[in-house]
């Protein structure tokens, strides 16, 4: 099908790969910029299901999903941050400084705890 089809590849910043293409059935009327055209749409379009999937990722679903999401992400820091109050390092910083890990540490388990029963109740 020599002059009947037509690629476009859009690369983006991050090195990741696009493709398109566009197809004549009859190569006699092939017309290369209505191809192109095509072809770059049908490249750039392709772009948005992964991109969708990010973006969902990154804003969630339903209230439920964020929810729970902002639950998790706050119990791994509050775990992280008391494994670090127990650690020599915490043991080694100013007690100004340690004194106001403490309190951000106390102040993160209320806050935990109603979104837990919040997460719960769903």
């Amino acid at each position: 099908l020599q002059g009947a089809l037509t690629h476009c590849t859009i690369i983006v910043k991050n090195g990741f790969v696009f493709t398109g293409e566009s197809a004549c059935v009859d190569p006699a009327n092939f017309d290369e910029e209505i191809g192109e055209k095509i072809a770059y749409e049908n490249a750039f379009n392709s772009m948005w299901l992964p991109y969708g999937f990010w973006l969902k990722q990154k804003i969630g679903g339903d209230f439920a999903y964020r929810l729970r999401n902002e639950r998790d992400e706050l119990a791994e820091r509050a775990e992280k941050l008391g494994a670090f109050i127990q650690s020599e390092a915490f043991s080694d910083l100013p007690s100004n400084k340690q004194k106001d890990l403490q309190i951000q540490y106390e102040t993160m388990q209320p806050y935990l705890n109603v979104l837990n029963k919040r997460v719960a109740a769903l």
